[in-house]
């Protein structure tokens, strides 16, 4: 079994101007095209996809603005269970 590992560096941009935006960059083992998902739960604890891209050279990127904190998740298409937790805060 092949094992998976997701590098992510979390910046926030939120520091002088309070514009909320944020960065996530990730390095991942897995062929390009490859999908890469934010999720995140509603009311009822059910998990939709907030955002999604694809795996370029081991690499991915999203980019985004946070009015409020939220937890989130990463999920990788065809990895089943392995969730990475990311807080996005002010």
């Amino acid at each position: 079994m092949r094992n998976i590992y997701i590098v992510l560096v979390l910046s926030l941009l939120s520091s002088c101007n309070n514009d909320n935006s944020f960065v996530i960059n990730g390095t991942i083992d897995v062929i390009d095209n490859t999908k890469v998902y934010i999720l995140q739960a509603d009311q009822n604890n059910q998990h939709f996809i907030k955002d999604s891209t694809s795996v370029k050279s081991s690499q991915f990127s999203f980019k985004g603005i946070s009015a409020t904190p939220e937890i989130s998740y990463i999920q990788v298409e065809g990895v089943s269970g392995g969730r990475a937790a990311i807080v996005h805060s002010e």
